[in-house]
């Protein structure tokens, strides 16, 4: 079922207040030069946790994943909304955060709007209660679970067998 035209209203709502953020006209240079630092500080933190704390390493892929794509994200607007420095404020640490945590529940969104066009998942729009649900997949049966399990526990394997080189 191809995406509704409420839920592309919705979309280009979340667009438009995007492009409305304030911090645009600080300008490019000045923008990337604080996000990525904002990342490589982030992807540090979370390997520094993954040398610390092995049993978390499953955590903390996903977590520099879902850093990944918020940054991905930030990293396209800021190129497509951001210019030569007009005076503009540049957000303070928090915001940075924030900015990221926006990011990647976009590349989220984009990706649901995606499988739903060719008909991977469903969108319920509530509008009364302002919620959105998404139905993605089939029901999944217990050799599901013990597949993820397997998948994770040997990612856990090999990355741990990487980090034991790098100490």
């Amino acid at each position: 079922m191809p995406v509704s035209p409420r839920m592309r209203e919705i979309e280009a709502e979340i667009d438009q207040e995007i492009r409305a953020l304030p911090f645009w006209p600080a300008g490019q240079e000045a923008l990337l030069n604080l996000v990525l630092d904002y990342y490589r500080d982030a992807i540090e933190v979370l390997f520094l946790q993954s040398v610390l704390s092995p049993d978390l390493l499953g955590n903390l892929f996903v977590l520099e994943h879902e850093q990944h794509a918020g940054m991905f994200q930030n990293l396209k607007w800021i190129m497509e909304f951001s210019g030569k420095p007009s005076g503009g404020q540049l957000p303070n640490e928090e915001e940075v955060i924030n900015l990221v945590e926006i990011g990647k529940n976009y590349e989220a969104l984009v990706d649901i709007l995606k499988m739903a066009q060719y008909d991977r998942a469903a969108i319920n729009i509530d509008e009364r209660r302002r919620v959105i649900t998404i139905y993605e997949g089939g029901d999944q049966t217990e050799s599901d679970g013990q597949l993820i399990i397997h998948q994770q526990g040997a990612m856990k394997k090999i990355l741990t067998k990487k980090l034991r080189c790098l100490r």
